[in-house]
């Protein structure tokens, strides 16, 4: 028996006969696979389907034992099924359109260019690239920073705020003195980062917060009123409303302190360095608010000085090379050589601590910070009319303030101009040491040689204003080496006695058996 399966009449008269070999097996997978499945598919009959069709529809309905013996489907497969086959074929015999593979060089069509520029909005690609590049870059915020935030809401007594870089913050509502609007932006500093919450504790700059003893408002990073109590040699005690903190010694200034006690009483504002309520431990820091506000001080007057504005300042430490000015919550340094125009040992000398000086800006390092600063630049030039003042010919007189042993004297003129005497203006004959001749603080008389205003140098001659030596002629040198030649030798000094020794004496050998 064949166990292909047989199409009626009436269907395979339908199916072109090339075509009929090649599908019978398809046709039999697809209805064994729901023979199998022992699902009810619905059926799609034909015209002429008779009873027998309908019986045989209810026998496949039935499954497993409901089936009666020898009750197999029949071979020739369902109508629903050979419908399927129907429509493979022709679907199959059917010419596909081919499409064509894209051009990568072509350009897009016009409406999808249109659709990306309205997309793009003006942003060129290198704002693009930037903007990628960045995006790859940690988004951490360094704790004591100064950033603009975007109160974001305001929420059982926090304010919210957007950090920017995905990065949001809060801080108690009690930091602000009118509860800021949804959308405003304020300026905020960074604290440290609240794993628990994911966000950033942040604070108002410069502005303290009294707690009134409430743990729950004292955090990291933000700023309280405290009371200084007592001092003692680790620092000062202090209390925070009924809370009690402490600053240690090196918290409490910029600059050092030796008497702590001279605190005691006063009020400060002080930033939270360490708190832990169970251990009842509050760590308090003065100098970090004083930090910070001449940091945020120093930002702003570096964004507007200029080199050449004129200030007014404070002198605040005096070193060897120089003194350090605050000419407004920035320091800059008046170096030694800017001080006057005279020579200066030591800054000492002019200015003392605490002193108001009007100074003007030489210098002004945006990445260092530094500031240069000059006071002798507010004062008159001396050597404008040097010229006019000091000639050729003209003698001078001042005293020595500087010696060098083998280079020559300078000689102070006026204050801010000194002459220069070579050593080898200082004296005729052969000079091996200028403090042989010349002693600092001395007051001496010298002849102007030459004036150069451009190069600020003016040189002095002190052998000028002396008299010249008198040649000694070659005939009385000679008379005098004759003189010396012919005086006799003085006579050696005569011995008291005999020297003893010699060859005719015994050498005595003999008496210890010698034959000497």
């Amino acid at each position: 028996m064949s166990s292909e399966p047989q199409l009626s009449t009436d269907t395979a008269s339908s199916v072109p006969p090339q075509t009929e070999t090649a599908t019978t097996p398809e046709i039999a997978a697809t209805d064994a696979s729901v023979a199998a499945s022992g699902e009810t598919a619905p059926q799609e009959l034909s015209a002429d389907s008779g009873p027998g069709d309908d019986a045989d529809k209810a026998q496949r309905m039935k499954i497993g034992s409901q089936r009666g013996p020898g009750s197999a489907p029949p071979a020739g497969g369902s109508p629903r099924v050979k419908n399927a086959a129907k429509r493979m074929l022709s679907e199959s015999a059917a010419p596909r359109e081919k499409i064509a593979v894209p051009n990568r060089r072509a350009s897009l069509p016009d409406d999808l260019e249109a659709e990306i520029a309205a997309a793009l909005e003006g942003t060129s690609l290198n704002e693009m690239v930037d903007a990628a590049g960045t995006s790859t870059k940690s988004l951490d915020l360094e704790p004591e920073t100064r950033v603009k935030a975007k109160v974001l809401k305001v929420y059982h007594g926090n304010v919210f705020v957007d950090l920017g870089n995905f990065q949001q913050g809060t801080l108690p509502v009690l930091h602000f003195t009118d509860i800021p609007a949804v959308d405003s932006t304020i300026d905020v500093v960074i604290g440290r980062f609240n794993h628990d919450e994911g966000m950033y504790l942040v604070s108002l700059p410069n502005r303290s917060v009294d707690v009134g003893g409430d743990w729950s408002l004292v955090n990291e990073g933000s700023i309280i009123d405290v009371r200084i109590s007592a001092a003692n040699k680790g620092g000062l005690e202090c209390e925070v409303g009924g809370l009690r903190g402490f600053i240690p010694a090196g918290q409490v200034a910029v600059y050092r302190v030796e008497d702590f006690s001279q605190f005691v009483g006063e009020r400060w504002a002080c930033l939270v360095q360490e708190v832990n309520p169970e251990r009842r431990k509050l760590v308090l820091s003065r100098r970090a608010v004083i930090e910070r506000e001449k940091a945020e001080a120093k930002e702003k007057l570096m964004a507007e000085l200029q080199v050449g504005a004129v200030l007014e300042g404070i002198v605040t430490r005096i070193q060897d090379f120089g003194a350090f000015v605050d000419i407004g919550g920035v320091d800059g340094l008046l170096h030694v050589s800017r001080m006057a125009w005279q020579r200066i040992k030591h800054p000492s000398e002019i200015l003392e601590v605490g002193q108001k000086v009007k100074v003007k800006v030489t210098q002004i390092d945006q990445e260092s910070g530094k500031i240069g600063l000059s006071l002798r630049d507010l004062m008159a030039d001396p050597w404008v009319g040097a010229t006019m003042k000091y000639k050729q010919g003209d003698v001078v007189r001042g005293p020595v303030v500087r010696v060098l042993d083998k280079v020559g004297a300078f000689v102070q003129l006026e204050p801010g101009i000194d002459g220069m005497v070579h050593i080898s203006e200082i004296a005729y004959s052969r000079v091996f040491r200028v403090t042989d001749f010349l002693k600092e603080g001395e007051d001496v008389e010298a002849k102007v040689l030459a004036v150069d205003p451009e190069q600020k140098r003016i040189s002095l001659s002190v052998k000028a204003l002396l008299a010249r030596p008198e040649p000694v002629s070659k005939k009385k040198e000679e008379e005098e080496q004759e003189i010396e030649d012919t005086t006799p030798p003085a006579p050696l000094p005569q011995q008291p006695k005999k020297l003893k020794g010699g060859m005719g004496k015994k050498s005595g050998g003999a008496q210890f058996g010698l034959k000497w």
